[in-house]
């Protein structure tokens, strides 16, 4: 059925709707796999997307690292169960939460997929905090208790102060 990144990078073009079809259906494929005896997935996972500009580097022949980025983040979000399914974080200069719907497709179609920024993974914490605070409904049992860093790592220093540079 091929890798989940391999599909998403084939809705980057003009698709005719049978190409959509098969697409998805090849998706729902890996999904049904991947939910067999659990998948070893026991939890909801959160993709945090890094969508800075460093992600546009080529990982292997066309696919790029945002490529790989974001079909993780569909592809676990797609899994998660409760309040959480479909959701990721995107993260560059600032992150923001993104809910994604529909087919396969209709969700590679949702994600921007230009990439713009640096790479400030305390924005993903921030966003984190905002999001339980401002959702107080949201029992604490469904918030995903695994967080997916989905980056090429090039994140920004932390500051001058701190023993903690990257």
């Amino acid at each position: 059925t091929g890798y989940v990144y391999e599909l998403y990078k084939k809705t980057q073009v003009n698709m005719s709707l049978a190409q959509k079809v098969t697409l998805n259906k090849q998706f729902d494929g890996l999904l049904a796999l991947a939910k067999q005896d659990a998948g070893g997935i026991k939890e909801n996972v959160w993709c945090a997307l890094d969508t800075s500009d460093s992600m546009e580097s080529r990982v292997v022949g066309d696919i790029s690292a945002l490529d790989i980025c974001v079909s993780l983040g569909i592809f676990f979000s797609s899994l998660n169960e409760g309040s959480f399914k479909d959701h990721v974080i995107m993260f560059d200069s600032t992150s923001r939460k993104l809910k994604l719907s529909g087919t396969f497709t209709d969700k590679a179609m949702q994600v921007p997929s230009d990439s713009m920024g640096s790479t400030n993974f305390q924005s993903v914490i921030d966003e984190i905090v905002r999001i339980k605070t401002s959702n107080p409904n949201i029992p604490i049992e469904d918030y995903p208790t695994t967080l997916l860093i989905c980056s090429d790592m090039s994140f920004n220093n932390s500051g001058s102060d701190s023993n903690y540079n990257v």
